[in-house]
């Protein structure tokens, strides 16, 4: 007891000895006739208070990092579709084999890549397909050393070397369409430095008269008495910005006219639709009729789309209508060692992911009916209830026990070779009830048949909640965010009224200064203080930048300046395209004196906000908290200013550097000279 008393009488006397000398301080000031302003203010903070401080200076950024935070953690789903089976099944055709590649990514630079896809399509031959389907960024266009995006005539040369070898000279058709790598850099759809038109194997100077039939290209193909249609898209808006620009889907009203306008005009039923892009990357585009890409190819003709571009980690089913637009996103060739397997069988399509990690390691047995309930669509036969299993063995042994397991027992048994070397073994099932069924097949010879699927027979079938491709949401928040975090940053640096202030905030700060304070006879709640702490973080920082007195007017006025700039001046220039030099500011990318919207102008704006500018706002907020007794407050801030500054240098070294060579990134004006004029203003008048 004597000793807690001892504690309060010590608190007691370092409490009066701080009031003498600041009251020391005090008359020396009066006694020199000085103004108060003119003596630095030093306030030293407890552990509580220094949280107090720091929540004050991230309050506003942790509100808005939990909300983006939050839309990423929102799964966002297609709705569910209801399916309709076609009439009439009958097996009377031999199944079609098709393979779907996507990202192969050939590079010079990149050995690793190139040695990947040429592995993978080396095993891939040996299914002895119909045909190959090439769905962009068939070569990787950067630079030596660097990930400029560019025409890299080397690499084109060595993709058609690659192709020809290894598919048309043996004889295999390929369809492909050009991805985002193969356009970075390209002016006009014809210009010469489009090299796609001079190396692909299905689009090319001759066949294509103007702009709209390399956008849009219809193929008819005839596979043993088969005919299949095929549209190509080729959506890119020209010129093509470098990387990182140039990697979003910028498909333009009248393309998206035409597409509209093709499709209600087609009488072939069961297109194909080829794209680089996956569908729900042109979710904001719209048609004259405003139509949404997704909307216009989920016409009933559309059987299936292939897609790339995205990476997945495995292959993306989408359903974009009860009638039709099933998608097919695969992963890429040159780093998932993955590509698709296609089987048409009697009009019924099975999608099959084949990994083959190396030469010699493929899958041998491929299920061609009944369609699984995960790829089942309006386009698919799923009403009958005699029907035949029917499986694609790469085994030449005709003998081989493949044993069905589940709700369904027996074997099947081999019927006929096909016509590319393949065995057809078949099962004959007789009046199954509707519902809905599990089955396992495998090979009691010990080949690796393994193949576990579920599958219905009615007239209807619900599908299931599918995941979007990329997360649309979380998207959206991103470039919406940007307004509530500009408008904080406005409220701080705002120069003019510097009083216009929220009186809370000033007593808040003041308790901040004196854990001990109290107002109208009350002890603030703590809950609630910690709330407004967090909440009016902006105007806590505002009152700390505007009215501290030893805080030169001229770095307000530059900070200010600082956020205004990227609204109305280039955040960088970017390598010319055929002389014409361009430039990003805000949400707009000017080249040749026209400017269109880029996401990723936005995104470089918001990054020069989120760590140039904000690392020296932070930094001179804190100005009257730095002295030796808060040296953990002062590490703190030091620390996050310098971790912003690096985080800027990245951005601009591994962003900005995408489409400008690095010798030139000094006119990235943002990051370097807004920098560098902060810099020095703050040396000279900070300290």
């Amino acid at each position: 007891m004597a000793e807690k008393v001892g504690q309060e009488l010590n608190k007691e006397n370092n409490k009066n000895k701080e009031k003498m000398e600041f009251q020391n301080v005090f008359s020396e000031i009066l006694k020199n006739n000085q103004n108060v302003n003119d003596i630095p203010i030093r306030f030293n903070l407890s552990c509580k208070s220094i949280i107090q401080v720091v929540l004050t200076q991230f309050g506003f950024i942790l509100i808005l990092a939990l909300v983006l935070f939050i839309s990423y953690l929102i799964p966002e789903y297609h709705s569910k579709k209801i399916f309709t089976s076609k009439n009439g099944l009958e097996f009377t055709q031999d199944p079609l084999i098709m393979i779907h590649l996507t990202d192969i990514h050939i590079s010079v630079n990149k050995k690793e890549r190139t040695d990947g896809s040429s592995i993978l399509m080396m095993s891939l031959i040996e299914y002895n397909p119909d045909l190959f389907l090439l769905t962009g960024d068939l070569v990787d266009n950067v630079k030596t050393g660097q990930d400029l995006g560019c025409q890299n005539l080397e690499e084109w040369k060595m993709y058609n070397m690659t192709i020809k070898g290894l598919l048309v000279k043996k004889g295999f058709k390929v369809i492909e369409v050009s991805g985002n790598h193969e356009q970075w850099g390209v002016d006009k759809y014809n210009s010469i430095e489009n090299n796609y038109l001079d190396y692909s194997f299905t689009f090319n100077r001759t066949n294509i008269k103007n702009e709209s039939d390399f956008f849009l290209r219809k193929i008819n193909v005839n596979i043993n008495n088969i005919d299949l249609t095929f549209l190509l898209l080729n959506d890119y808006r020209y010129p093509v910005y470098r990387p990182p620009y140039g990697l979003e889907q910028h498909t333009t009203t009248e393309q998206l006219n035409l597409l509209e306008k093709t499709m209600n005009s087609l009488e072939e039923k069961d297109i194909f639709i080829l794209s680089h892009y996956h569908v729900d990357r042109a979710w904001l585009l719209k048609s004259s009729n405003k139509k949404s890409f997704g909307e216009i190819i989920s016409n009933k003709k559309v059987y299936a789309i292939f897609t790339g571009h995205e990476h997945p980690s495995e292959v993306k089913i989408i359903h974009h209508s009860s009638e039709g637009g099933l998608e097919f996103c695969t992963a890429s060739a040159f780093d998932k060692k993955k590509a698709g397997l296609v089987t048409l069988d009697n009009g019924n399509l099975v999608y099959h992911e084949v990994y083959i990690p190396n030469y010699g390691s493929k899958p041998l047995f491929f299920l061609s009916y009944p369609t699984p309930n995960e790829q089942i669509s309006s386009h698919h036969y799923f009403n009958t209830k005699n029907f035949e299993i029917r499986v694609i063995s790469y085994v030449s042994d005709v003998n081989i026990k493949l044993k069905i397991e589940g709700d369904i027992d027996g074997y099947l048994v081999h019927d006929h070779p096909l016509k590319n070397g393949a065995l057809l073994f078949k099962y004959s099932v007789n009046n199954l009830k509707e519902g809905t069924y599990n089955i396992h097949i495998y090979d009691e010879n010990g080949y690796g048949c393994n193949i576990n699927t579920e599958f219905t027979i009615g007239e209807k079938y619900e599908g299931r909640k599918e995941k979007y491709i990329i997360p649309v949401g979380f998207l959206l928040t991103c470039r919406f965010l940007i307004i509530p975090y500009f408008l904080c940053l406005l409220i701080i640096v705002f120069p003019f009224f510097p009083t216009l202030n929220i009186p809370i905030v000033k007593r808040l700060e003041e308790n901040i200064e004196d854990e001990n304070q109290i107002y109208n006879n009350k002890v603030l709640n703590p809950i609630l203080k910690y709330l407004f702490f967090i909440i009016l973080s902006p105007f806590f920082l505002r009152l700390r930048l505007q009215e501290n007195p030893h805080l030169k007017k001229v770095l307000r006025y530059a900070l200010f300046c600082g956020l205004i700039y990227p609204l109305i001046l280039p955040v960088h220039f970017m390598q010319s395209i055929k002389g014409k030099v361009g430039y990003s500011f805000f949400v707009f990318v000017v080249l040749d004196g026209k400017a269109t919207y880029q996401h990723w102008s936005l995104q470089f704006t918001f990054f020069y906000y989120a760590t140039t500018l904000l690392s020296f706002i932070l930094f001179a907020s804190g100005k009257k908290y730095y002295n030796k007794k808060n040296i953990i407050f002062v590490i703190i801030n030091v620390v996050i200013f310098f971790a912003l500054i690096i985080a800027s240098m990245i951005i601009n070294f591994k962003g900005v550097a995408q489409s400008i060579s690095l010798g030139y990134l000094f006119f990235s004006t943002a990051y370097v000279y807004i920098f560098l004029i902060l810099l020095i203003l703050f040396i000279i008048f900070f300290f």
